[in-house]
């Protein structure tokens, strides 16, 4: 699909009401190019975008010095020529809370292009920051929600897990707090801390929170999703590392047919697949040790087979990138 054929009209409202569909395209635009993976195009219009806010925000700060209460503070720089960072850090409150899911979506794809972990945790920081100044400091909202949770995937990519299972466990708390005990939400957070805890190595503790994931989701009509299918992907990760490799495979099947059939040539294929085939071949060495003769050979053939069918009809109609 391309850019031009996105409906914005029936895309999640993530986002405070606005009738500004110029930014609202835009802010869509450099969503859709984040998740195509081309990193660098989504900063470049997050970037202008953020820059465009910021000088909207500048003008009407100025327009109304005589008049109305101030939203923002006056920006150090002025124009273009300013430096978007530094105009940021004066930057006391948002005219909208557009340049907060801005900062936090930019802060999000610098986390995704790998080399830029600093940058992605300040940016995002600074719009849980300005999301709480919006919304008060004694309230919730699902902006502050979104920039928590990508704290913690932050600090996770920087390998700082004890830290990343720290923002996942407040996150939950919050989301709770805010949606009630069951809600996609929760469960979504659930699936998240239960990364977290297998990038610990603790998998006993990953797959209850896992378990519970899996179960909300289908209580509440999302047993066909991807979110459904990327924490039974988790999940068959617990099993492998506890060595339960027969529930491992079970588990990654399940994942695989739903994300087969939402789109057979959906992205995050591959890597399920090459889990898969990872969790064979363990196994199959585990069988190769553990039994003898003819039943060692027949099993050997058997697992071989199926890992070869499941290979062969998923990856060819993958389109990687």
């Amino acid at each position: 699909m391309s850019v031009c054929q996105i409906d914005l009209s029936k895309q999640p409202d993530r986002l405070i009401q606005t009738s500004d569909k110029t930014v609202k395209e835009h802010y869509w635009l450099g969503h859709w190019w984040r998740t195509q993976g081309k990193y660098n195009e989504a900063e470049e219009v997050f970037l202008k975008l953020l820059q465009k806010l910021l000088d909207s925000s500048q003008c009407e700060q100025q327009r109304t010095k005589n008049g109305a209460p101030k939203r923002i503070e006056k920006l150090r720089h002025s124009g273009c020529r300013g430096n978007v960072h530094e105009r940021i850090e004066k930057l006391r409150y948002a005219e909208s809370g557009w340049i907060v899911a801005i900062l936090s979506d930019l802060g999000f794809t610098y986390n995704l292009m790998g080399n830029k972990g600093p940058i992605a945790v300040e940016y995002i920081r600074k719009a849980y920051d300005l999301a709480k100044q919006l919304h008060g400091n004694g309230s919730l909202s699902h902006q502050m929600l979104v920039a928590f949770q990508y704290l913690g995937t932050a600090y996770a990519t920087r390998g700082e897990y004890e830290t990343a299972k720290g923002y996942a466990m407040q996150h939950l708390e919050l989301c709770e707090q805010c949606y009630g005990p069951k809600h996609r939400a929760v469960a979504m957070a659930l699936n998240n801390l239960g990364r977290r805890y297998i990038q610990l190595n603790q998998h006993y503790q990953a797959s209850l929170h896992l378990d519970r994931a899996i179960n909300m989701f289908d209580e509440l009509g999302f047993g066909d999703t991807r979110s459904k299918a990327n924490s039974l992907h988790n999940l068959s990760d617990c099993y492998d590392g506890l060595g339960l490799y027969e529930k491992a495979l079970q588990t990654i099947n399940k994942s695989l047919m739903i994300y087969k059939r939402i789109n057979p040539s959906h992205r995050s294929l591959p890597e399920v697949v090459a889990d898969y085939c990872s969790i064979s071949k363990r196994m199959l060495l585990r069988n190769i040790v553990t039994l003898d003769g003819s039943a060692c050979v027949s099993s050997v053939l058997s697992n071989l087979w199926k890992v070869a069918t499941i290979y062969i009809t998923t990856i060819q109609p993958v389109k990687t990138r």
